[in-house]
């Protein structure tokens, strides 16, 4: 492999003292260039979960919030006999609605960022970068969307059903 420990000692000696520059085998660089990898992808772990984790406190949050902000409705659909069951189906739709627009639009900014990046990265580097769709990777997040969803609009269905209703023209 190149250089050689003789060639290595002649090249660092052919240095000038306190120079920046330093003599590696290949595999010595490789392995530093794995473990610098290595250190960033399992720092890109952390974060994915910080994000996910931080994801499903926000959409939650905002299903509380949508709910509450619609309460003086609700509370006439409750007052003029709407049920427990049909007011779960109407909470569940109108969040699948947002859901669906959310994750739509979050899918396909998230494949076009990933075909920019793709493209940046070919032309950049000129390194050949195969583009090829995290299909999978979306449906999961759509899953785990719906799941996330359809828990916080069922939180919000039983804290309203909980509550009595009140008058429906009621300004509080």
């Amino acid at each position: 492999s190149f250089p050689t420990r003789r060639s290595s000692a002649l090249i660092e000696h052919s240095l000038p003292p306190g120079a920046a520059l330093a003599v590696k085998s290949s595999s010595e660089r490789q392995s530093e260039v794995s473990a610098v990898l290595g250190s960033t992808l399992s720092r890109l772990d952390e974060i994915t979960i910080v994000v996910l984790i931080t994801t499903i406190v926000s959409v939650i949050a905002l299903m509380m919030a949508a709910v509450w902000q619609g309460r003086a409705r609700f509370n006439s659909l409750i007052s003029i006999g709407m049920g427990p069951v049909q007011f779960a189906r109407l909470i569940f739709f109108e969040s699948g609605l947002m859901l669906l627009g959310g994750v739509v639009i979050g899918l396909l900014a998230g494949l076009g960022g990933q075909y920019l990046i793709d493209e940046w990265l070919t032309r950049t580097t000129g390194s050949p970068v195969h583009y090829s769709p995290a299909w999978e990777l979306g449906l999961l997040t759509l899953a785990i969307a719906l799941a996330i969803s359809l828990t916080a609009a069922l939180i919000a269905v039983l804290r309203i059903n909980a509550t009595a209703p009140r008058a429906a023209f009621s300004m509080q």
